[in-house]
């Protein structure tokens, strides 16, 4: 098997073209293995894994594919810390039916997955955590130095960014 970095290493082409965060019509991911169908939009659900070494599963990615255009309409990146998701990287084709947190919920709720955010946060993905946190269908919280912290909500979302800790978000499904 091989490891993401030696992916990308073979297809230099891909990052070539990555702008923004953003996919566009060219860029044609491996979809890897179909693992669900989100039913509101019909998409498929594909993930790939890529394992250390040793064997065990080190990187993967998600990607929902559109089922009227055959391609990639979001793409989640990142390195697995035991069973957890820690994503790094967020890409979505502008025009996209299927929306970053209805895509992070389906894979916590429909999958048993945790997902977690990195230390930083760009504008577009702090809304995501925004919108997670409003959704009844999964559980987000925080978390710094392995501890939970209380979560802001509403107006005082921005509390939720101090400048003296780093904290992931974390989201899970509701059972």
């Amino acid at each position: 098997m091989k490891t993401f970095k030696q992916f990308i290493a073979e297809m230099p082409h891909l990052l070539d073209k990555l702008d923004k965060n953003k996919l566009d019509n060219s860029i044609k991911f491996p979809a890897g293995k179909h693992i669900s169908t989100f039913k509101p939009t019909g998409h498929e659900i594909h993930r790939k894994r890529y394992f250390d070494i040793d064997g065990t599963p080190d990187e993967g990615s998600f990607t929902a594919v559109n089922p009227e255009t055959n391609q990639v309409d979001m793409a989640i990146h990142g390195t697995y810390h035991g069973k957890t998701l820690h994503v790094h990287n967020l890409m979505g084709r502008e025009g996209s039916t299927i929306k970053a947190d209805d895509m992070y919920a389906h894979l916590a709720n429909h999958h048993n997955m945790t997902i977690a955010s990195d230390t930083l946060q760009s504008h577009g993905g702090a809304k995501v955590w925004k919108k997670l946190s409003e959704r009844p269908d999964v559980e987000v919280h925080h978390e710094f130095d392995g501890k939970e912290i209380p979560l802001h909500r509403g107006k005082d979302w921005h509390k939720n960014y101090k400048k003296d800790y780093y904290s992931n978000f974390v989201v899970k499904g509701k059972k």
